[in-house]
Parts: C-alpha cells; structure tokens; sequence
C-alpha cells in the first residue's frame, strides 16, 4: 500500500484528508480527518457535504482531483473563519502555527512544551520521565565556539587552524551572550 512517490500516501500530503491547505489570508491549516466519521464531520460544519466529488475519499486516483477542489474551497476563506467554522468539534483542522506562535499556544504553555535558555526560546526535551526528568543543561554553542578544539581533535595544527581562519573557511567565535551569535537551534 505504500508507495516511494512524494505525497502519494496517507501521511505525506497525498489524501486530501490528511494535509495542509493554504487560505485567503495565505495562513495554512491543517486538515488530519483521517478517520471517516471525521472527514464526515469536517463536511457537515463547512457546508460541503453535498460536494459529491469529495465523498470519493478512499479512492486513491481521485486523491489528486479531491486536492485540488480543497484547495479551491479553502481560498475562499481566511484560515480564522476556517478554525472558528470547526472549533471544539471533532473536525481535526487547525491552523498552522510558526514556531514563535507556536511557543505560545496556551496548549504548549500548559504543557511546558518549551523552554528559554540564554534568551533563546527552544523545545523542551521530550519524552519526559517521571523518575527521570530531562532538562537542558547547556545553551547552545555560538557559532565557531569549538571549531578549535574539533579541528585540533581531528589532528589539524594550530598553524593550519589559523591558517583556514585566515582564508575565512572555518570561523571562530569567543561568543558573546546575545542569542544572535548561537547557531540555528539557539
């Protein structure tokens, strides 16, 4: 049942049921109604259960033809109007979140699902254990913190360490505390 092509199954954009679809505002939400009484309810709240087309769910050649109309349907609406039309129902859709939003959702925050470190909001570690909680322990490195140390551990010596500085290949960083000199992850 599966196949190797890009958003060609259930979990990778292929079914219409199980995606996300940009809308009027070119914010996105996320439709996850894989079990049919789901798909069924999502139908009923914004008013396309009479779309027969989009009935043919299980059909997997008409998987392309159902997106498409989604995405037609879900441009005429801005993703809040979307979210409010499903809102505390069994619809599975929800808007796509940036990470900043994200780290805010009351949900995450209930949850802890986040943490700051060095000014740095990050994800906290997961799983999470009950005898054996995981915590951060460390901020990230800046950028260039320990190219010295890595390159001298690979046998590199200092003359060519400097050397490669020097013609701007590698970087090394002293750091400074702002979270605009750590890397990608914070």
């Amino acid at each position: 049942m599966w196949s190797p092509e890009r958003e060609s199954n259930i979990f990778d954009g292929g079914a219409p049921y199980y995606r996300c679809y940009k809308c009027r505002d070119g914010r996105y939400v996320a439709l996850g109604a894989i079990e049919g009484q789901f798909w069924e309810r999502f139908l009923e709240l914004c008013g396309l259960e009479g779309e027969e087309v989009l009935r043919l769910r299980g059909d997997r050649a008409k998987w392309p033809e159902l997106c498409a109309r989604l995405e037609e349907i879900f441009l005429t609406r801005d993703s809040s109007e979307w979210c409010a039309l499903t809102d505390g129902s069994d619809a599975c859709l929800s808007l796509v979140l940036d990470f900043d939003e994200a780290s805010r959702d009351p949900h995450a925050v209930a949850r802890e699902a986040y943490v700051q470190l060095a000014g740095v909001v990050q994800p906290a570690p997961a799983p999470r254990f009950g005898r054996t909680p995981g915590g951060v322990g460390l901020p990230s490195p800046f950028v260039g913190e320990h190219t010295r140390e890595i390159l001298g551990g690979w046998g590199f010596f200092a003359a060519e360490i400097e050397d490669l500085e020097s013609q701007g290949v590698v970087r090394h960083e002293d750091g400074g505390d702002s979270p605009q000199s750590r890397g990608p992850l914070g």
